[in-house]
């Protein structure tokens, strides 16, 4: 059985994180291309480490198994996709209004965002599930490894 509140519990603060991180890079990006340019790589290997983190806050602290794990990476994944879609539409609108884009401009950074929030909660939840059970496997061979999850009872 999945313990969802110890998932979300393991994801609260890589899932802070991945927010700020992020939501300064698409500030950043925009307003500076430049910087976009120069940290759109390691940002990705930065977010890849904070949803693996959060699989393995689940084991370490959570005692969750890898399915639990699996939850906590889905939950940073796909809420900051959301978070930060926002963000990123907030800071497009400023960029349409600031630049005077007009309702045409506008209309295209709705619909670009609407679509690329699709598109990043589905990578979220794939991705999420992927690299918190990483988190999780590498919690469990280190040293003082979380217990081995427990059958269930019939």
């Amino acid at each position: 059985m999945i313990d969802i509140g110890k998932s979300v519990k393991a994801a609260t603060i890589p899932l802070a994180l991945f927010i700020v991180i992020n939501a300064v890079a698409i500030i950043l990006g925009t307003f500076v291309p430049t910087v976009a340019c120069i940290l759109g790589i390691p940002i990705l290997i930065v977010n890849a480490a904070i949803v693996g983190w959060a699989g393995y806050k689940a084991a370490k602290e959570q005692s969750l198994d890898i399915v639990g794990a699996a939850v906590s990476g889905v939950i940073v994944g796909t809420v900051g996709a959301i978070a930060n879609g926002i963000v990123g539409l907030i800071v497009g609108f400023i960029s349409s209004m600031v630049s005077g884009t007009g309702a045409l401009g506008i209309g295209i950074l709705l619909a670009g965002t609407v679509v690329g929030i699709v598109i990043w909660v589905v990578i979220g939840i794939i991705g999420g599930a992927i690299l918190g059970a990483i988190g999780f496997l590498v919690a469990s061979n280190m040293k003082g490894a979380p217990p081995a999850a427990k059958p269930a009872k019939k």
